[in-house]
C-alpha cells in the first residue's frame, strides 16, 4: 500500500498504531486483550439472551423489576457488537496492520453509546428500585409494565 493509498485517521491522532511503536510487550498485552474478549463474547450474549428469554416465557419471573432489566439488554449489544469489533482492533494493532479508522470509529462511538445506555439503564434500575421501597404500597399503580416499556424506548432513542 503506497502512502497516498493509506487509509489517514485524523481523528484518531492519539489512538494512532504504527509498527515502530509496537514493543513486545504491548504485542503480549494485546493479544492477552484478545484472547479474553474471545473467551468472554460468547458467555456474555447467551447468559444475557437466556436471562432475557427465561423472563420472558416464565410467567413467575415477569415482574416489573425483571422486565425493566430484560428489556434493557445493555450487555448483549456490547457482546455482539462491541467485543467483536474490540478483538479485530487488538489483532489489527498487535500484528502492526495499517489502521482501518471506520473500524476504529465505529468501536469509540459504539463504546461511548454502549455507556450511556448502561448508565440510563442503571438509572432506570435505581429509580425503580427507590420507588419500591418508598412507595411500596403504590408501587403497582406507579410503576406498570407500559410505563417501563416508554421509558426503555426513550432510553435507547436517546442512545441511538
Amino acid at each position: 500500500m503506497s502512502p497516498s493509498d493509506r487509509e489517514d485517521c485524523y481523528y484518531l491522532q492519539k489512538y494512532f498504531w504504527r509498527k515502530e511503536y509496537l514493543t513486545e510487550h504491548k504485542f503480549t498485552s494485546l493479544m492477552a486483550s484478545a484472547f479474553f474478549n474471545c473467551l468472554a463474547v460468547i458467555p456474555t450474549i447467551l447468559l444475557d439472551a437466556l436471562f432475557i428469554f427465561t423472563v420472558a416465557t416464565r410467567s413467575s419471573l415477569r415482574s416489573n423489576s425483571n422486565i425493566l432489566l430484560a428489556l434493557s439488554g445493555t450487555d448483549f449489544p456490547a457482546g455482539l457488537i462491541l467485543q467483536a469489533i474490540a478483538i479485530a482492533i487488538n489483532v489489527k494493532a498487535a500484528f502492526g496492520i495499517e489502521p482501518f479508522c471506520t473500524l476504529q470509529m465505529a468501536h469509540s462511538v459504539g463504546l461511548s453509546g454502549q455507556a450511556w445506555a448502561s448508565f440510563s439503564h442503571l438509572f432506570l434500575v435505581s429509580i425503580d428500585r427507590y420507588i419500591a421501597v418508598k412507595h411500596a404500597l403504590r408501587y403497582r399503580v406507579i410503576v406498570t409494565k407500559q410505563k417501563i416499556k416508554m421509558y426503555v424506548l426513550v432510553a435507547w432513542a436517546i442512545w441511538l
